[in-house]
Formats: structure tokens, C-alpha cells, sequence
């Protein structure tokens, strides 16, 4: 990266020993920043209540949590999408694609389970990328809503304010829609 930006310089000796490492570290650290987020705005909410972590499922996988919702258990899985490294160009690309990798999800943690013998589960999509990504993707677009048991896409994402201090987004993709005016131009 040039001088003066935050980015891994790599020796050019070894670029490709270290690649596939840092890309995994990378991979890893999103997926726990999403699912600490997910579990900490579903209890902090007042509606949810951490059972289980880990929850394991009569075919050996695992769901990340069980929560309790007025009594009734269900159980949550979170997973990430790099917008940056999709390649989807616009709101309904975004949309077919987070409901393809639903349900490849779906048919993974769920193979071989019988569906009533377990608490409901619930998919959260969790969108990783710049504010002028998702910004583009948009653009007089409706929000991604829930499809039964997939939840509405989640958003983490930052920018810096008028004043040049960096703020956090952890919302749905309707929330992180409706804030889009309060959000300068060149975040």
C-alpha cells in the first residue's frame, strides 16, 4: 500500500506465502465481529435472552446461538458477506445473491434434521463493506426485507462524520437505508 494509508505491506519476496493467511485471518475476524454484534443487539434489544452458544444439531453442525424469546427458544445463524469481494452490481444482484447463499446455508446446517424437532432457526445475513458501496447498491431501492426464516439483512459499515470522526452502523439494511441522509456524500 502507498505511505500514509493503513494498508499490510507485504516484503515483495513472500507476497504469496502470506496471502492466503491474512485472507483467512480475515474472513474469521469478520465472521466473529458479526456474530458478537448480532448476539449483543438481539439481548440488548429487551426481547432475547443468550441460552446456548454453539447450539449442536442432531446431524453433528452447529448453529451459533440459541436465544429465548418470551419463553420460546430459536436458534441464530450468522453469516457474512464481503460486498467488496461479490460481485454484485446492483440492489436486486444484492438481493438474489443474499437469497442464494440463505439458501445454501439453509441446506447445509439443516441436512438431514428434522425441522420440528429442533427450535426455529433463523438465518442473519451480515453485509460487510464501504458506505459508498452500499450506498450505490441503494439507490432507490427497496430495502431486503425477511424471507421466512432469513432475517433482514444486517449492516456493519463505517464512515467519517462532518466533523471527522468515524462512526459505526450495526443495523438492518432498511435502517442503514433510511440513514443514508444523514451520511456525507464522500464518507
Amino acid at each position: 500500500g502507498a505511505a500514509g494509508t493503513n494498508s499490510l505491506v507485504m516484503p515483495d519476496s513472500q507476497p504469496s506465502l502470506a496471502s492466503p493467511y491474512v485472507s483467512m485471518f480475515m474472513k474469521a475476524l469478520s465472521t466473529w465481529i458479526a456474530e458478537i454484534a448480532t448476539i449483543e443487539k438481539l439481548t440488548t434489544s429487551g426481547s432475547f435472552e443468550l441460552l446456548h452458544v454453539e447450539h449442536r444439531l442432531p446431524n453433528g453442525k452447529s448453529m451459533d446461538f440459541e436465544v429465548a424469546n418470551k419463553g420460546k427458544s430459536s436458534l441464530v445463524e450468522v453469516y457474512t458477506i464481503d460486498i467488496n469481494a461479490e460481485k454484485v452490481t446492483s440492489a436486486e444482484g444484492l438481493a438474489k445473491f443474499i437469497s442464494k447463499r440463505s439458501s445454501d446455508k439453509l441446506n447445509d446446517k439443516l441436512a438431514g434434521v428434522d425441522i420440528n424437532a429442533i427450535p426455529p432457526p433463523y438465518f442473519v445475513p451480515v453485509l460487510f463493506g464501504p458506505v459508498k458501496r452500499l450506498r450505490s447498491l441503494a439507490q432507490g431501492q427497496p430495502w431486503l426485507g425477511p424471507q421466512g426464516i432469513i432475517s433482514p439483512a444486517m449492516v456493519f459499515s463505517q464512515y467519517k462524520d462532518a466533523d471527522g470522526i468515524y462512526q459505526f452502523f450495526f443495523h438492518t439494511l432498511s435502517e442503514f437505508y433510511e440513514s443514508l441522509q444523514s451520511i456525507p456524500p464522500n464518507p
